[in-house]
């Protein structure tokens, strides 16, 4: 039991520091991925296109450890956010849309090796 418990916590940190990780590597990228955005989109865009754009991509200007706890409230609900490759599909869409395909390659490539 005392095995299990211990297993089972190193398992919860070791979520908890990808979760940090994940959260943390994009915000301390320098630049802004709705200004990235628009680049591809070679144009002009209007401040208020700019902020809309911002707002849907979870960019604000908040202290990082508010973001991070919202962050974490997002994840907890199931809110993964917007896609910035198919703006503006969510995350969790795009995942769902893959999902099938990759259970069936994780669920058929025991029976591919034996082969």
């Amino acid at each position: 039991m005392r095995h299990m418990l211990r297993r089972i916590g190193f398992y919860l940190v070791a979520l908890w520091a990808s979760v940090t990780l994940n959260f943390l590597i994009p915000h301390l990228a320098p630049g802004n991925p709705a200004i990235s955005l628009m680049a591809r989109m070679k144009g002009r865009i209007s401040p208020q296109t700019q902020h809309a754009l911002e707002i849907s991509l979870g960019v604000n200007h908040d202290p990082l450890w508010s973001q991070y706890f919202q962050y974490i409230n997002n994840l907890l609900h199931g809110n993964l956010g917007v896609s910035i490759t198919y703006l503006p599909t969510p995350v969790s869409e795009v995942i769902g849309q893959d999902l099938p395909w990759t259970l069936v390659l994780w669920l058929a490539w025991p029976w591919l090796l034996a082969l």
